[in-house]
């Protein structure tokens, strides 16, 4: 056997060890980007690949030529991490796509090392889903929160910037969004109100963990690196607002 067929994907979009989600969510109609790193041996030139294909059950349909894996420098010369760019094609509904990784050193016939399902969503499902806007409740956001404030001004959705050291100053029903650490006691803030809260600073190997109680997320994980291209998040903001 060649030793670079021992590759094996050890994170996917982020997350270290037993935790990698096998199953991750993108927006249709565009490229869908994927952080990945693998275990190889030391002093081999390997190069992954993914192939994306219509996920039919027990039929698999080829979709596109594989991409390469856009490799990040590192400091452990046994771990090759980068990022895929995959294109999705626009869908109407919900659709399973499946991803299977190959490796190679040089010329060689690469070999299976890994694969992984993504489940596509329409881009404008956030929007079509919207009740009216002017009637739904201002929502008060505690954070950076990369991307939200624009998906709100967006969908013309009320909002405003709250102070976390005063929890206790809104009014019950008011929507909360933030971001606070992970040591504190997140569910016990913001009481009687419909909450999102990520928690920062959770150890990488953690994987994406929710936990979902009246109305409320408590997410173990920071926050997406842009709400406007996460499908999760913006379906808990629905539920809130719904």
């Amino acid at each position: 056997m060649n030793a670079f067929a021992v590759v094996i994907l050890v994170a996917l979009d982020g997350w270290i060890g037993s935790g990698v989600p096998k199953q991750i969510e993108r927006f249709g109609g565009g490229p869908a980007t994927v952080q990945a790193a693998f275990l190889k041996f030391p002093d081999q030139n390997v190069t992954v690949e993914a192939s994306l294909y219509l996920d039919g059950d027990k039929l698999l349909a080829p979709l596109g030529e594989p991409v390469p894996l856009t490799v990040q420098p590192g400091d452990d010369p046994r771990v090759l991490a980068g990022t895929f760019e995959i294109p999705l094609p626009e869908v109407k509904k919900p659709v399973v796509f499946r991803v299977i990784l190959s490796a190679k050193v040089k010329d060689q016939a690469g070999l299976p090392c890994g694969d992984f399902r993504i489940i596509a969503f329409p881009r404008n499902t956030f929007s079509e889903s919207l009740a009216d806007p002017e009637a739904l409740p201002e929502i008060a956001i505690a954070g950076k929160l990369p991307g939200l404030r624009e998906l709100l001004e967006k969908n013309h959705l009320r909002h405003r910037d709250i102070n976390l050291k005063t929890p206790d100053a809104l009014p019950p029903g008011s929507i909360v969004i933030a971001e606070m650490p992970a040591d504190t006691d997140a569910a016990g803030y913001f009481p009687d109100t419909k909450k999102l809260i990520f928690t920062s600073g959770s150890p990488a190997s953690i994987p994406w963990i929710l936990e979902a109680k009246e109305h409320s997320f408590l997410v173990k994980a920071p926050p997406p690196q842009d709400f406007r291209e996460s499908p999760s998040a913006q379906r808990m903001l629905l539920e809130l607002l719904r």
